[in-house]
C-alpha cells in the first residue's frame, strides 16, 4: 500500500474541510453585519424623526437634533442625522464620521464613512449613526465630527479635505455637526 498517496488524500480532505469552514464563517460574518445595519436604522425612534423633520423644515440642510448623550462602557448609542436636498435635482450625498480622539479605536461608528445616499430634489432623509463605546473606554467626553458631503461634480471648485472618505471626494454640504458622548 502506498502511504504517500493516502497521506496526500487526507491532506486534501483536511484542507477542503478547512476551506469550507472558513467560507461559512465569512458568509456568517457578512450576514451578521448586514442584519445589524438594518437593526440600527429601526432604532431611530419616531420622536427623533419628528425632530429631524422640524429642524430641516426651518431651513437647516443638515441636523443632528439630540447630539449630546451620556453612556457607559460597552453601550451603543444611536443618533439621527437629517439631510435635506435643497437643490432642484437629485444629488448623491455621503457622510464622513471622524472621532476627535487620539485613539481611533475608542469609538466605532456605523455607517462607515463614505456610504452614499441618493436624495431627490427638495426631499429629506434620516440616517442612523451608531456609536459603539468599547468596554474599556476611559471616562471622558468624546467628540465625533459628522460632515455631510455631496459627491464631487464641479471641476471649477476643488474638493474639500473634510470630504475625503474611502477614495471619494466631494464638497461639504450644510454645516458640519458634532456628537458629544460623555462616558461615565
Amino acid at each position: 500500500m502506498n502511504k504517500k498517496g493516502i497521506e496526500l488524500s487526507i491532506n486534501f480532505l483536511v484542507m477542503t474541510i478547512f476551506g469550507i469552514t472558513m467560507l461559512m464563517f465569512g458568509i456568517f460574518m457578512a450576514q451578521s453585519m448586514i442584519s445589524k445595519a438594518g437593526e440600527i436604522k429601526a432604532e431611530i425612534d419616531v420622536n427623533t424623526e419628528n425632530e429631524i423633520a422640524r429642524f430641516l423644515n426651518t431651513g437647516s440642510r443638515v441636523t443632528i437634533p439630540n447630539n449630546k448623550v451620556e453612556a457607559t462602557p460597552g453601550e451603543t448609542k444611536v443618533f439621527g442625522l437629517g439631510i435635506k436636498n435643497t437643490y432642484s435635482d437629485t444629488r448623491d450625498f455621503y457622510v464622513v464620521v471622524k472621532s476627535n480622539s487620539k485613539n481611533p479605536t475608542d469609538i466605532k461608528t456605523l455607517p462607515a464613512s463614505g456610504t452614499t445616499r441618493e436624495i431627490k430634489a427638495n426631499e429629506q432623509t434620516a440616517i442612523a449613526i451608531a456609536a459603539k463605546i468599547p468596554n474599556d473606554a476611559p471616562a471622558k467626553v468624546y467628540i465625533v465630527d459628522v460632515t455631510v458631503c455631496e459627491e464631487f461634480v464641479s471641476q471649477s471648485d476643488p474638493p474639500d479635505e473634510a470630504c475625503d472618505a474611502q477614495g471619494k471626494t466631494g464638497n461639504v454640504y450644510g454645516k458640519p455637526q458634532k456628537i458629544y458622548i460623555t462616558v461615565k
